[in-house]
C-alpha cells in the first residue's frame, strides 16, 4: 500500500483508495513508491460528477 497524493500533497489515504474525493478541474494523482523514494504521478481531468479511475503500473 503507498500514500497516494494530489496536487503534490498526501491526501491521507493509501492505494488502493476507492472514496477520494477530488474538485473537478485537471489534478495531478500519484502514488508515494517507498522502495523508490519517489512520486509516480499522471494529471488527471477530473470531472463533476463523474467517477475516475486512475491505475499505476510502475
Amino acid at each position: 500500500m503507498y500514500p497516494v497524493f494530489v496536487d503534490g500533497k498526501d491526501s491521507g489515504e493509501l492505494c488502493p483508495a476507492s472514496d477520494l474525493r477530488i474538485e473537478p478541474g485537471r489534478h495531478s494523482i500519484g502514488v508515494y513508491v517507498i522502495p523508490q523514494n519517489r512520486i509516480w504521478a499522471f494529471d488527471r481531468e477530473v470531472q463533476l460528477n463523474r467517477p475516475h479511475r486512475v491505475q499505476f503500473n510502475y
